[in-house]
């Protein structure tokens, strides 16, 4: 039997209320196999649902399609403005979907929740390469059986700047083109792209360099299996959003130049419930134009050493409040730490909870000549064996370093500390 997808809505149903006569040419799909003849709507798991055709309608109402079928057996016509398929249970998409070179706006959600789905074909957008598509959030969002992705996927789109969880738990996908990005100079959007892509283990050298400013949270979030970070990832990328950007990935060693360009902030979550075991010294080094890093190793539990010239480059640094709070294995804290840090304003917390640390370098902070802010920075540091009176003369001049050394109760001068510092 045939039935009609009416309206703009794209609603499939039976109801006899609706008034097919100008449709009856425009809207028909097969339905094979029926076990039922209730609404399409309510009943959609009882049908085969095969798309034979979408018809070329000049009805502005049905600009705005949202069509659920097992199997795509048509073009869509050239006025269709904005068309999706969530929730659709076909396994491919036919080659020639966009031949007619329909008139979308947009490719948002557009098979968004297809959990069946497990191949895209090469060149499936090519014939959209005329369009000025500038957002693709979600497009493929929980296509959980989907692979592969083409490694020409987004290259017909220059003017792309939106790409908000694009794969996002597509749990099957293992491996990242090189040049997925190599034609989206304007992308800023990236955020949640490969959220919850758990197969993914590593990422191309070079996948962002053409890219120079993008929002990056949650971008390889839950990407479990990630192990390794090429060197040089974001060395030319301004990062303007960094929260949970690797959170609970399997990353243990941070590359050299991983960071760059404009990034002011790497935010406190950028490796949220990831165990570092090793940060190189020059993994900072291009991000000569960083202002925050407030709590970025926070909780590092497994991170043993701290590279004396990990903040050289970073000369324009202010804020360093909580960055190895909770690493409880860092033995010791480098000489020459902020040799170069003479804008830093803010170490609270900086070293609270480091109960390894059993020593305090004495010039540590003697060119932060812009120190406002050490409150609890050695806090609960229980195995710190002595305090070097050069340290609690800084601390004691700042605005606030209240309970700097609360806790630190087996240093052998710990009673001769001012109280404010306890």
């Amino acid at each position: 039997m045939d039935v009609l997808l009416i309206g703009g809505d794209g609603i499939i149903d039976n109801y006899p209320s609706h008034n097919y006569s100008d449709l009856k040419s425009e809207r028909i799909i097969k339905i094979i196999d029926p076990s039922s003849i209730p609404t399409i709507e309510r009943s959609y798991s009882n049908w085969t649902i095969e798309v034979l055709n979408i018809g070329n309608t000049s009805k502005n109402y049905n600009n705005n399609l949202h069509i659920m079928a097992d199997k795509i057996s048509c073009k869509i016509p050239k006025n269709i403005k904005r068309i999706n398929f969530k929730h659709s249970r076909f396994t491919e998409i036919p080659k020639y979907l966009f031949e007619d070179k329909p008139n979308l706006t947009t490719l948002d959600e557009m098979f968004y929740y297809c959990t069946n789905l497990r191949s895209l074909p090469n060149e499936l957008f090519k014939p959209l390469s005329n369009l000025n598509i500038t957002s693709m959030y979600r497009t493929f969002t929980y296509c959980k059986d989907l692979e592969q992705i083409p490694e020409d996927l987004l290259s017909y789109f220059p003017s792309l700047n939106s790409a908000k969880e694009l794969f996002r738990e597509c749990y099957k996908i293992s491996n990242i083109p090189s040049k997925l990005f190599s034609k989206n100079p304007n992308i800023t959007e990236l955020d949640g792209f490969f959220m919850q892509c758990s197969e993914i283990s590593s990422i191309p050298e070079g996948l962002f360099k053409n890219l120079g400013s993008i929002s990056a949270s949650f971008l390889f979030a839950d990407c479990t299996k990630l192990s390794t970070i090429p060197e040089g990832l974001f060395k030319n990328t301004t990062l303007t959003d960094t929260s949970y950007t690797f959170r609970e990935t399997a990353i243990t060693n941070l590359p050299a130049d991983l960071f760059g360009g404009n990034t002011r902030e790497l935010h406190k979550t950028i490796f949220y419930e990831t165990k570092l075991k090793t940060i190189h010294s020059n993994c900072l080094k291009n991000a000569s134009r960083l202002d925050y890093l407030r709590g970025t190793f926070q909780n590092q539990t497994e991170l043993t050493e701290i590279p004396e010239d990990l903040l050289k480059f970073n000369t324009n640094l202010r804020y360093a409040d909580e960055l190895f709070k909770g690493c409880s294995k860092l033995r010791s804290i480098p000489n020459n730490l902020f040799i170069n840090n003479t804008k830093l304003e803010n170490i609270s917390s900086i070293f609270e909870e480091c109960s390894n640390i059993d020593n305090i370098p004495a010039n540590l902070l003697s060119n932060t000549t812009s120190l406002v802010w050490a409150s609890n920075s050695f806090k609960n540091c229980n195995k710190l064996l002595t305090i070097p009176q050069d340290i609690i003369n800084k601390l004691n001049s700042l605005y606030d370093a209240s309970h700097s050394f609360q806790g630190c109760t087996n240093a052998n001068n710990y009673t001769t500390i001012p109280a404010k510092l306890k």
